[in-house]
């Protein structure tokens, strides 16, 4: 029957008014109507999507993750839940899927999902990551592109030896490791997955009282600084401000090409020859 400001109300003796659609070959009739103040949609016998009487919607769920007025909620039971997006473009480096938050109207931050470069077999893609300054336009921050490279700042990777990471600033750029006050702040260098592979090189700062940076070779702590005295071959305390220590015959160096060099060595007393350099 017809109400006022509507077309036409179907009502029900129990919590559920649904309208049910059938053709010649439907074997469990598709449904969608109300479950309280909920509009909500079956198939297959099993409610696949509501939408709450706050706004929320939730697909193959019962109840909103997020309370939130708006919020998306989808349950893909053991495999997830998924949002699946496609583009078509035949061209590359397009956008195919994009996300976006507005405050307002104003696009301030999100990604897109642009095609690669084999527009043949069309199965390669990169993220780019946009955000906004107040008063500036959207820039895109980050990219990952197709061969996993991240760049911070640009889209043009650094030298192909090094370009996993690449960081840009128009200004002054840099990286801060920032741990605990008693902890340590390191980068390993690794050609293994386990044991001493795993930290074959490190530059490691040793915060605390008395912090200290320390390089390690070959899985070795090698060289020192602390307090402005360097160690090299030491332990982690130096007493001067320069000290070398092995336990063969120890020896420096000093090598101009194509002059005299001299060499400074300990072999129980100090030596200080002078010879042809190459």
């Amino acid at each position: 029957h017809a109400t006022t400001n509507g077309v036409a109300t179907f009502e029900s003796g129990d919590a559920n008014a649904l309208i049910n659609f059938r053709d010649n070959s439907t074997s469990d009739s598709p449904s969608l109507g109300a479950e309280g103040n909920n509009l909500k949609f079956v198939t297959g016998s099993s409610t696949r999507m509501r939408l709450d009487s706050g706004g929320r919607l939730m697909l193959n769920m019962p109840s909103p993750l997020d309370t939130t007025a708006g919020a998306l909620s989808i349950s893909g039971g053991t495999s997830g839940g998924r949002i699946a997006m496609q583009g078509t473009t035949a061209n590359a480096n397009t956008n195919i899927a994009e996300f976006f938050s507005h405050w307002g109207t104003n696009k301030v931050a999100g990604f897109i999902a642009r095609s690669g470069t084999d527009t043949t077999n069309k199965d390669d893609g990169e993220l780019a990551f946009f955000t906004r300054a107040s008063g500036q336009s959207l820039l895109e921050r980050l990219t990952i592109d197709t061969s996993g490279r991240v760049k911070i700042g640009t889209t043009t990777e650094g030298h192909g030896s090094a370009d996993d990471l690449t960081i840009n600033n128009s200004g002054h750029g840099g990286i801060t490791i920032r741990t605990g006050t008693t902890s340590n702040g390191a980068v390993f260098f690794s050609d293994g997955t386990s044991g001493a592979a795993e930290y074959d090189g490190y530059v490691q700062y040793n915060h605390g009282t008395d912090p200290y940076m320390q390089f390690g070779v070959g899985g070795n702590s090698r060289m020192f600084i602390r307090g402005g005295n360097v160690g090299i071959g030491t332990n982690n305390s130096p007493d001067s401000k320069l000290k070398l220590q092995d336990s063969n015959d120890l020896a420096i160096h000093l090598l101009k090409t194509g002059s005299q060099d001299t060499l400074i060595r300990n072999t129980g007393q100090t030596e200080i020859c002078a010879a042809t350099g190459g």
